[in-house]
C-alpha cells in the first residue's frame, strides 16, 4: 500500500525544516492532533496511537543528502515507512512530501488505509502551521 500527500508551501528555508524534523522529538507536535498517545522509546525511537489502530512504535532515520526522514515501524508484523522528504522551492520556502508504505494483507489494508488516509491529509495540513524557528 502506497499512499503520498504534499505540503502546502511552508515559508521557511528547506534546512530548517529539515532539522526541524530530523528531531524525533518534535514529531509530537506535528502528530499531536491525530494521535490519543506519544511516548520516546529511546533518542530514535517512539510510539504513538492513531485512532482505533494499535499502539505502533516507530524508529526515526534520516537522509541528509535527500534533506529526507523516514519513521521505520520497529513491529515486524507490521512493516511499514513514512517518509518525509524537504524540497526547497527557493531560499525561504519549502515543500514536503509525506510518503507511506506498507506492506499488509487484503483484510489488513482494507482496515488501516481509511484511517492511514485521514492521518496523512491531518499532517500535511497541520506542518504549515508549525513555528519551525522554535
Amino acid at each position: 500500500m502506497n499512499l503520498s500527500r504534499a505540503t502546502d508551501t511552508i515559508k521557511f528555508k528547506a534546512s530548517i525544516v529539515y532539522n526541524y524534523l530530523n528531531n524525533p522529538i518534535n514529531y509530537e507536535s506535528i502528530l499531536i492532533d491525530e494521535i490519543s498517545e506519544f511516548s520516546m522509546i529511546d533518542e530514535k525511537s517512539f510510539a504513538i496511537k492513531i485512532g482505533s489502530l494499535p499502539k505502533i512504535s516507530l524508529e526515526h532515520n534520516s537522509n541528509v543528502l535527500e534533506r529526507s526522514t523516514s519513521l521505520n515501524s520497529i513491529n515486524e508484523k507490521l512493516p511499514f515507512v513514512f517518509n518525509f522528504k524537504v524540497n526547497e522551492i527557493d531560499e525561504s520556502s519549502c515543500i514536503i512530501e509525506i510518503h507511506f508504505k506498507g506492506e499488509f494483507s487484503s483484510i489488513m489494508q482494507m482496515m488501516i488505509k481509511p484511517p492511514m488516509n485521514k492521518f496523512l491529509d491531518a499532517i500535511s495540513k497541520k506542518v504549515i502551521s508549525i513555528n519551525f524557528s522554535k
